[in-house]
């Protein structure tokens, strides 16, 4: 309490002036009210502020995590849909032993395959954040849930599958073909070019590989990109991100 309103107490106390006092300090309890109920909502905008600021960090970290998803999905499907005519060439018997002794590449599609990790740092934060219930965004919120929930078990499907196939690729030729040592180290075999050209078993392997690579995970991650192309749009001309 400060001297002022000390001193103007005690006057009235003094004059014995008791109404004028009771009137006096159920005033001053009002006052002492308002204050502490503006500190409050001041003390309640601040922190709604804070909140507000760092959803929008997380929507802009969940936009560059998506930038960088899509520029590695365009990476990967440069680099894939090249190499699908030569599948293509195999299931469909048109290959030939000149395309296999000239060529750098054909004996050795099945050595690998380009992958990518999709990154969820943004999405983790967002699903940490408690308070995002209470946004103004709550369905924006959920579609973005609904997004990853639905690629990641998708995908990660997929790519699952794409190993199975390679294990069990590896552990049959392993135990089946003296020339895998020297396709590991993609040396060119006479024995494995007879293999690739006449045994059906490889035209099975390069087939099931083919179905599940190009006719679901490229798709898949054509649609992933898509949509990622949408989230980002909504979040950047929507207001919702901390980049102008």
């Amino acid at each position: 309490m400060t001297p002022f309103f000390r001193r103007i107490r005690q006057s009235l106390v003094n004059e014995g002036k008791t109404s004028r006092y009771l009137k006096y300090a159920i005033g001053e309890i009002f006052l002492v009210v308002i204050g502490i109920l503006i500190a409050l909502q001041i003390n309640n905008w601040n922190e709604v502020r804070k909140k507000e600021g760092r959803l929008l960090a997380i929507y802009e970290r969940i936009a560059s995590d998506l930038e960088m998803d899509i520029a590695n999905i365009d990476s990967l499907l440069t680099n894939s849909l090249k190499a699908q005519p030569i599948f293509e060439k195999v299931i469909n018997d048109e290959i030939t032993l000149e395309d296999y002794q000239e060529g750098t590449f054909y004996p050795f599609i099945l050595s690998g395959f380009p992958d990518i990790s999709l990154l969820d740092k943004g999405y983790n934060l967002l699903s940490d954040f408690s308070e995002f219930r209470n946004t103004d965004n709550r369905e924006f919120v959920k579609s973005i849930h609904q997004f990853y929930s639905f690629y990641s078990t998708e995908i990660d499907v997929d790519q699952h599958s794409i190993n199975a196939i390679f294990n069990r690729r590896d552990q049959f030729w392993t135990e089946n073909h003296p020339w895998y040592s020297d396709y590991l180290m993609k040396k060119l075999n006479d024995d494995f070019i007879e293999y690739a050209l006449h045994d059906p078993e490889y035209k099975n392997q390069v087939t099931r590989f083919y179905t599940v690579y190009y006719r679901i995970y490229i798709p898949h991650l054509q649609s992933y990109k898509n949509d990622a192309l949408q989230l980002i749009s909504e979040i950047r001309s929507n207001g919702l991100s901390t980049k102008p």
